[in-house]
């Protein structure tokens, strides 16, 4: 594999039990390779994804160094939405670009990729009122979305210092930063656009985001159970494509405080509860690698450090997969003496499932 337009063969068999941080390694890398050519910090984190993509383990982690979040103008407003809802959406016409959405920490998130005749790629990001520090947009230029002023800057902040960086690069002197286009929302909401390869590109995925919309985070399963004190801070939702759905929640921890950091949380968060669909390629890995278990008259496998199966498992963190109707259920730990083998098994004891391959079935995953 010489460049990334070489994913698809490299990952055929891997596709469908990768995409460990939500949005699919594929596009992740495809969307970093294009911006690298604009930015050198992107560039590192490019090599990074790369990375990741050849990797085929599912590996759990526990939560990683911390950063503190951007610096808001005031308090944020908990009752602009609630924690699982979205305020978010594209136009009419556009949900065919719409891969992958949800929600972490304060941020409602859109990526968007072409498909049809929708040629617009890019990242919606939605904060809540009073968590981004609007100073480089406000610094920046004057521009027009849809008739109203919005903000042009190329100094958006979307990874820590260093975030990506390779051991041989310079050390960092600042934030991984990006171009971005933002507008303030009559709700106090602030909307950004990023990930495009430039100005008109921002503009014209600008044109297609619209506010007030009302849903909900969604999921091919609907949880009865979570161990006590657990609390969800992101949630990716990828169900446009039958062939490769997936939801996932990451639970526990810090929420990401960037949106580089959101990609790779269902990585980092101590608990992490995943649906995929079933494919030939997903059940082949878990036949007998170790025994098979029956935990609510499904087929189910628990993997540990000492019993990894076809995955890689970091001292002490543990997996359980279940294969439900035509979904499969990954539930990883960063540390299994937080979360037991008994507490995971009572989550899947709760659970009901839904169509993995249908989208218009899925269903809020709690409450």
């Amino acid at each position: 594999m010489t460049n990334v337009d070489q994913l698809p063969q490299a990952m055929e068999r891997y596709a469908a039990v990768l995409a460990p941080d939500g949005h699919g390694v594929l596009e992740g890398a495809r969307a970093i390779h294009r911006r690298r050519r604009r930015r050198a910090s992107i560039a590192a984190t490019t090599a990074v994804a790369v990375l990741v993509a050849g990797v085929p383990v599912l590996i759990s982690r526990t939560t990683g160094t911390s950063h503190g979040a951007p610096a808001a103008s005031k308090a944020p407003t908990p009752a602009y939405r609630q924690p699982l809802e979205l305020t978010v959406d594209l136009l009419p016409g556009q949900s065919a670009a719409k891969m992958v959405y949800g929600v972490y920490g304060h941020v409602q998130f859109i990526t968007a990729r072409p498909a049809g005749t929708v040629t617009s790629f890019g990242d919606v990001l939605v904060y809540d009122p009073g968590t981004l520090d609007t100073k480089p947009f406000l610094a920046g230029d004057k521009v027009q979305v849809r008739g109203h002023v919005a903000y042009h800057t190329t100094t958006f902040p979307v990874g820590p210092p260093g975030y990506g960086r390779l051991p041989t690069s310079p050390p960092p002197t600042g934030p991984v930063t990006d171009e971005a286009v933002g507008w303030p929302d009559a709700s106090g909401a602030w909307v950004v656009v990023t990930g495009a390869l430039n100005l008109n590109g921002l503009l014209a995925l600008a044109e297609n985001v619209r506010l007030g919309v009302s849903s909900r985070v969604v999921a091919p399963f609907h949880l009865s159970y979570l161990p006590p004190g657990a609390q969800v801070n992101s949630a990716w939702i990828r169900n446009g494509d039958p062939t490769l759905t997936e939801s996932v929640l990451a639970i526990g921890g810090e929420p990401p405080a960037t949106w580089m950091e959101s990609q790779t949380a269902c990585c980092r968060a101590p608990l992490n509860i995943r649906a995929v669909n079933l494919t030939d390629i997903v059940e082949s890995y878990q036949k007998d690698t170790p025994s098979t278990l029956k935990i609510a008259g499904h087929d189910s496998w628990w993997y540990t450090d000492r019993k990894p199966g076809p995955l890689m498992i970091r001292p002490n963190g543990a997996s359980l997969f279940v294969n439900a109707g035509n979904c499969q259920l990954q539930i990883s730990v960063g540390d299994v003496r937080q979360y037991t083998f008994d507490e995971l098994k009572r989550i899947v004891e709760g659970a009901t499932f839904k169509d993995c391959t249908k989208g218009s079935t899925w269903v809020p995953p709690l409450g």
